[in-house]
């Protein structure tokens, strides 16, 4: 998102992360960060949704991916699994003030 505020283009801000995810594939960071600036893309959610479920994968407990998977269930309307992902993160981090106020 950082990258993209800054005025570069898309293209650009996608071939930073997919330069970065080649050579480091299993980062957590990278993985989260990449797809938190395409949960911002028009119709990118899915594919930010993937991105999160492969960070979740590799660290089950990262709170940025799991309030991210709750921010992509809400914005495609599964208010069940966003309900699930925000209990998650109150789990991992109980005193949260963001993640209490969007629960």
């Amino acid at each position: 998102r950082s990258l993209q505020s800054l005025g570069r283009p898309r293209r650009d801000v996608e071939s930073m992360y997919d330069h970065a995810l080649a050579v480091a594939p299993d980062s957590v960071l990278v993985l989260a960060s990449y797809a938190d600036w395409l949960r911002m893309v028009p119709r990118e959610v899915y594919q930010a949704e993937r991105l999160y479920r492969q960070a979740l994968a590799l660290s089950p407990r990262h709170l940025p991916s799991v309030r991210g998977m709750a921010a992509v269930c809400k914005a495609t309307n599964d208010i069940d699994g966003a309900a699930k992902m925000y209990e998650r993160a109150l789990q991992v981090d109980p005193d949260h003030a963001s993640t209490r106020y969007n629960y």
